[in-house]
């Protein structure tokens, strides 16, 4: 038998979260958060070509900026599922909990979702 590892946002007493669907309205629209998610798989997957087509000594940086933008998916992918309304209640309160858990309470209840993209890596050119 494998172990399985779990993440410590899973692992929380995410239960204990008083999370509402009406919060909703604070955040930005389905169409938004859609659109957020095609953009980052778009910049993810540029990234990952770049890794693998990029000399070694320059892979790390590649790596890092995979995983910042990956980071910055999730709560976009929380929001989104949240938005859902295919999906079950329990489910979308779910979602709610671990956003809330993952933005913390200021930006939660003033409805504000980090960056799309990891614009800090972008340079300005002339």
């Amino acid at each position: 038998m494998t172990a399985l590892a779990i993440s410590p946002l899973l692992a929380s007493p995410l239960g204990c979260i008083d999370v509402s669907l009406s919060d909703l309205v604070r955040f930005p629209t389905p169409r938004k958060a859609t659109v957020a998610k095609e953009v980052q798989d778009t910049s993810i997957g540029w990234l990952r070509h770049e890794y693998s087509i990029t000399a070694s000594w320059h892979r790390e940086s590649f790596w890092t900026a995979i995983t910042e933008a990956e980071a910055l998916r999730t709560p976009w992918e929380l929001l989104r599922q949240a938005q859902d309304d295919g999906e079950w209640r329990g489910e979308r309160l779910d979602a709610l909990r671990k956003l809330r858990f993952l933005l913390w309470e200021c930006a939660y209840f003033a409805g504000l979702m980090p960056p799309i993209v990891p614009w800090w890596r972008f340079f300005e050119r002339d």
